[in-house]
């Protein structure tokens, strides 16, 4: 059995190139094969909680569960702290090359029914109000980047924690 989520792509900060070339064996071990150095941004239509994740990072802060993007093996990841409907795809090669992907561009992740759960409705409240409409906030607004300087506030929006797997 398995999720289907509902997400665009999305322009990123770049900061996952490094983050994959560091922790290469982890992603390795995971994905079966070299992973491509970055990752796809995607915007999830829903705010959503990953669970059963495997480490990607030594830390961990980096978290991922196996699944597909548009039918290409791939890993679903997420950083500690990151928004609800905030994800980032590793594959083995470029996805925007391979799927032929441009920014805003619809796409269908798919994972196992055990690696997600649906937040607490008062989350959902405060990702509704902060988030709902506004595609990329995450990535370009302003205004959000100052709220995220009050991190009770946006640890309470993101996922603060996972249920990783035992």
């Amino acid at each position: 059995m398995t999720n289907i989520l509902a997400g665009r792509v999305a322009t990123g900060r770049g900061a996952a190139i490094k983050m994959v070339a560091s922790n290469n064996e982890y992603i390795k071990t995971l994905l079966g094969v070299d992973p491509f150095p970055g990752t796809l941004n995607i915007v999830l239509d829903k705010p959503v909680i990953l669970q059963r994740v495997t480490p990607l990072d030594k830390r961990p802060k980096q978290f991922g569960v196996v699944g597909s993007i548009n039918n290409v093996p791939c890993i679903i990841y997420r950083w500690r702290g990151a928004p609800l409907h905030i994800v980032e795809i590793i594959a083995a090669a470029s996805l925007r090359e391979t799927l032929a992907l441009v920014d805003g561009g619809k796409v269908r992740l798919t994972l196992p029914c055990n690696n997600l759960a649906e937040p607490a409705y008062w989350r959902v409240l405060l990702w509704k109000l902060f988030y709902k409409g506004r595609t990329e906030a995450f990535y370009q607004d302003r205004a959000l980047k100052q709220l995220m300087r009050f991190k009770t506030i946006h640890k309470m929006i993101c996922q603060r924690q996972f249920k990783i797997c035992g």
